[in-house]
């Protein structure tokens, strides 16, 4: 059986070198050793986020700086040993003889963290989640775990129906390594909760660069949702013309850029042949595309006989109605609706159906010319906005009810905020972290680079990267392991020039610059290092290692206010980040030692 690349090469990064002690009694994983804290360890004095192993940082020796060899390997242990077999089993999808070794050396508590991460991800390969959170959970709970090993415990977690513990260690795995594959399924998970502006966030990198339809699909949904129909059309590219999902989603997003014509031209070939389960949306894309290209006499007869409850048909029909001249009857069709919308949209997951129903009917009422009606418009368009304060039409309307109001510096204000929205969904998207064009596959000298690390084969993992970067240059992969492992091995200088020439390759990589500035750090350049966090952070607002180790060198740098503001940062975007929180109540400690000194 083949085993899953992706869950399995992520192990492999999780593991560390031969010297690693035995998990033993794993319901309490062994405490780092304070001369070596691993990734992202909270402030108590220097830490550096990527570079797994270099967290405390060190005045580099000057044979560091001259990049003297690594110091001699010692030979393998027989627990090791083991190891390698089990690894070599997997490049053999032998899963089956993987398990039967990694039990026996968790049996005989020999296994280290890596072994056991391993573990855990072939169980989760098998559809055995228990067992792997059972050999999981215990490590992720730690707060030195790495971003691999919460993944795969989060997916475990997922499995089981634990949908809170898994979204923790999701969110801790994406604030560990923001690129981790672990964004794609928080993203998932965040679209069905309905959090559609997280949720996009974390999965446009990978709906632009995975080949994973479902990705696609979601990203492309979830930029229509968000009104960003160029960016939806860009998932989109190259996907099949044929597919009905496909071609309904491109259809939307031309009616969303106002060319009905181009979008019927998608939609009447689905129209004589979808699955019954489209049928409703196909149907209102139709009404809609049909009103977008002025023809509501079309979009009520595609809408005859099949509004029944669905509020959104509801919704078109009264439009259609209004653009034909009967608005009297398309307030009747929408009362209903009017009495039903709800005060706080918190209340309903997707708020555009209720929101809709105001601005059309507050457009209604400030149509009638009526005093009254035209008060009654502002009130019920307000609310509108604050339902789905992204709708530019909603802001649009409300700007015109409050000039007829008479108020015209709230107009104004209104009228901006329409601006505001279009220049926004009119702008061009920005770049993801890593473009789709990198989107490299798992070459033959990355996997071997990834064993060869499991191994704790540095040296030689550093070549096969090197092989990587000479064979393809833009590889991020190939690039990003290259900086790590040099600084695994505390080679500070070959360090700086190897992410001088990442970020040569792609300036507009925030991950490259952050990495940098991380070596910068290693080597004591605090100000060369705080210019580049600062930069990944101008890039990436929410990048939350990069403010993690920003934080770290403003505490370097006796400025503990402001590392304080960073650390409080992080925790706003991610509440569960337990490093920021133990650095933060770390930073609390040392300034009531301070004052009470």
């Amino acid at each position: 059986m083949k085993i899953h690349k992706t869950a399995l090469l992520l192990a492999f990064l999780s593991a560390c070198s031969p010297g690693d002690s035995p998990a033993g009694a794993e319901q309490e994983p062994p405490p780092a050793d304070p001369a070596q804290p691993s990734v992202q360890a909270p402030v108590q004095g220097p830490t550096l986020d990527m570079t797994k192993g270099q967290g405390q940082v060190q005045e580099p020796a000057e044979e560091e700086q001259a990049g003297a060899p690594a110091a001699p390997k010692r030979p393998l242990t027989p627990a090791e040993t083991r190891f390698q077999e089990a690894l070599a089993l997997i490049e053999k999808g032998d899963a089956a003889g993987t398990i039967r070794i990694l039990e026996a050396l968790r049996q005989e508590k020999q296994a280290t963290p890596p072994m056991l991460s391993l573990l855990g991800a072939v169980y989760l390969q098998e559809k055995r989640a228990k067992d792997a959170l059972d050999v999981l959970r215990p490590l992720a709970d730690s707060q030195e775990t790495d971003p691999a090993l919460l993944y795969n415990a989060g997916r475990a977690a997922l499995a089981l129906g634990q949908a809170e513990v898994g979204q923790r260690y999701l969110e801790r795995s994406v604030s560990k390594m923001p690129l981790s594959p672990a964004g794609r399924e928080l993203g998932l998970l965040l679209s069905r909760q309905g959090r559609i502006i997280e949720a996009y966030r974390l999965l446009r990198p990978w709906a632009l660069r995975d080949n994973d339809l479902e990705t696609k699909i979601i990203g492309a949904n979830l930029a229509l949702r968000l009104e960003r129909p160029a960016e939806a059309e860009e998932i989109l590219s190259g996907l099949p013309e044929k597919e009905p999902a496909i071609q309904l989603l491109r259809a939307q997003a031309r009616i969303q850029r106002g060319d009905g014509k181009a979008a019927l031209a998608l939609l009447q070939p689905l129209e004589k042949n979808h699955p019954a389960s489209f049928d409703l949306e196909v149907r209102r894309s139709l009404a809609e595309a049909h009103l977008v290209a002025g023809n509501p006499a079309a979009a009520l007869q595609v809408l005859q006989g099949h509004t029944g409850n669905h509020p959104s048909l509801i919704l078109l029909a009264a439009k259609a109605q209004r653009q034909s001249g009967n608005a009297q009857v398309a307030m009747t069709t929408l009362k209903p609706l009017v009495d039903q919308i709800p005060a706080d949209g918190k209340v309903v997951g997707d708020p555009r159906p209720a929101a809709g129903v105001a601005v059309e009917y507050g457009r209604l009422l400030l149509g009638s010319g009526n005093a009254a009606n035209i008060a009654g418009a502002v009130s019920l368009l307000e609310k509108a906005t604050r339902l789905h304060p992204g709708s530019r039409e909603a802001w649009e309307v409300y700007a015109e009810a409050l000039t007829a109001a008479g108020r015209a510096q709230d107009a104004a204000q209104a009228k901006q905020k329409a601006k505001e929205i279009a220049d926004a969904a009119t702008a061009p998207a920005p770049a993801p972290a890593r473009p789709a064009q990198q989107a490299e596959a798992l070459t033959p000298n990355l996997i071997e680079a990834e064993r060869l690390l499991a191994g704790g084969d540095s040296e030689k993992a550093l070549a096969a990267a090197r092989r990587e970067i000479a064979a393809n240059p833009s590889s991020v992969r190939g690039r990003a392991m290259e900086v790590q492992i040099l600084l695994r091995l505390k080679r500070f200088p070959e360090a700086l020039k190897a992410a001088d020439a990442a970020v040569q390759a792609d300036p507009k990589n925030p991950d490259f610059i952050y990495q940098r500035g991380a070596v910068q750090i290693g080597m004591r350049k605090l100000s060369e290092a705080e210019k580049d966090l600062s930069k990944a952070l101008e890039m990436a607002p929410r990048h939350t290692p990069a403010m993690n180790d920003l934080a770290v060198v403003k505490m370097l740098q006796n400025k503990p206010a402001e590392a304080q503001k960073l650390l409080e940062q992080v925790l706003a975007i991610n509440p569960n980040d337990q490093n920021a929180k133990a650095s933060l109540e770390n930073l609390k400690k040392m300034a009531s030692a301070k004052g009470k000194g």
